[in-house]
């Protein structure tokens, strides 16, 4: 999948669970991006999309589907082919936990485990100024 192609699948994502976007900066949707395309990049948009659509279908929940949930649904293994983009990713996420635990908020996945719906989250993330 290209860069255009993952653009369509997240833009997808982003209509199916358009509160969990909402407040996503574009430094956030740039990293995100960058993630799905190098780890989708051996599948085709046809198969990442009927994977998407398939979890978005099946999944009643208020997160949209992580990567590791649509990699489940494709055949064969992921290659990790640049581990400076994976570096990048990693200290993105790293930031964005140190401000939750500086705010007293779990993460969006801690949240998600907690049994906190999409809305109280970003509801506490809002009140807490994340």
């Amino acid at each position: 999948m290209d860069r255009d192609e993952t653009l369509a699948v997240m833009t997808v994502l982003k209509a199916a669970y358009p509160r969990y976007y909402q407040r996503m900066t574009r430094r956030d949707a740039e990293a995100a991006v960058a993630l799905w395309e190098r780890m989708f990049a051996q599948y085709s948009a046809a198969e990442v999309g009927k994977a998407v659509d398939r979890l978005i279908r099946e999944k009643r929940q208020d997160f949209p589907p992580s990567v590791g949930d649509v990699m489940s649904l494709l055949p064969g293994k992921l290659e990790l082919t640049e581990p400076a983009q994976d570096r990048k990713v990693m200290d993105w996420y790293e930031k964005h936990v140190a401000r939750c635990r500086e705010l007293g908020i779990p993460t969006a996945v801690e949240a998600k485990k907690m049994g906190m719906s999409s809305k109280e989250w970003g509801e506490l993330a809002d009140e807490r100024g994340l």
